[in-house]
Order: C-alpha cells, then structure tokens, then sequence
C-alpha cells in the first residue's frame, strides 16, 4: 500500500513539474495583453460593458500581478520582442486602454504609477483639440506625459476608428494628421 501511495505522489508531483514546466514555456513564446476601455469607481460604472472596469477591481488585478513579478511592457518594448530584435522578461504582459477616455486618466493611470506598471492609451486623435470631458485632449495628453512616465501614446487612428473603406490617400492623411498630435 505503502508502495502504492509513493508511485502516486511520484506520478502527481511529475505532472505538476510538467504542467509547470508547459507554463514556462508558453510564457516566453507569447505576452498576455489585457485590454480596456476604461476605469471607473463602482457607483459611476452604469452599463455591462466588460471593457470597462470597476477601481477596484482594476486594482486588485495590479496587486495580483505585483505580487506575481509580472512586468508590465512598454510598447517600444512589445515592438523590440515582436521583430525578434529583444528578450522580454518572463512573466511580461501589456495593458493597454482603447480610445483615450478621460476616465483612464482620471482612475487608472495614478493606479498604475502606484504598482509601478506601464500602460499603452491607443487614442483617436480627433479628440485632441477637444474639450476634455469624455476623451483626453492635448493638454491632458501632454499633462500624462509629463505626471505619468508609465504611460505611452500611441495611435488609435486620427479619424478612421468608427469609418472603413478608405483609399490609400486617406490613411495616409489620417495617419499624417495623427502624427502631428502624437509628437506635439
């Protein structure tokens, strides 16, 4: 019986160093990027929308991955690793809020600074010279950059988020007009 039990345990704790072993792997060849939307307390979060996530729970999902030695990526980073031309640290994933909303700087990017985790905002840059209320503008753009080092701009598109179909000439207009709020 006693033998039994031995050649069990022997076979679960090889299995488990397997599994463990498939994980490592895994973690090297790919990075967990967790998208959002946005951050908002509870009692303001008034739709089902899962892209949008409660105060707390964003920053119970920083502590867990703190606690865990994740490293959170760049996106110059992410771009190094993807074109081959860098290692990553292990455990590495990248967070990343679509559209710019204000709610990422007004709750998550001091989060952020708090746990020591970088952020990528793809943002629309329609909304750069706008009045800041829904969607970063300027000077709250440029206000993160000089607050918050942890968090990286990069393009959503100037105009073409919510349009498809467009010649070549417009993308690249868009993407003309994008550059020129990325590096103001």
């Amino acid at each position: 019986m006693k033998k039994k039990v031995l050649i069990l345990f022997g076979i679960v704790f090889v299995l488990i160093v397997l599994f463990l072993g498939i994980i490592y792997i895994m973690n090297d060849t790919r990075v967990a990027i967790l998208g959002f939307h946005g951050v908002l307390p509870k009692e303001l979060k008034t739709n089902d929308d899962d892209l949008i996530i409660e105060y707390d729970k964003f920053e119970k999902k920083l502590k867990i991955l703190k606690f865990l030695g994740y490293h959170t990526m760049t996106m110059d980073e992410y771009i190094c690793w993807k074109k081959g031309e860098c290692d990553k640290p292990h455990k590495s994933v990248l967070i990343t809020f679509d559209d710019g909303w204000t709610n990422n700087y007004d709750y998550a990017f001091e989060l952020l600074q708090k746990y020591n985790m970088n952020a990528t905002v793809f943002y629309m840059g329609i909304n750069a010279y706008g009045d800041g209320v829904n969607y970063l503008n300027l000077n709250l753009i440029n206000d993160t950059k000089n607050k918050y080092k942890n968090i990286d701009f990069c393009s959503h598109s100037y105009d073409l988020h919510f349009h498809s179909d467009k010649s070549y000439e417009e993308v690249i207009e868009d993407t003309n007009k994008m550059k020129e709020v990325l590096n103001s």
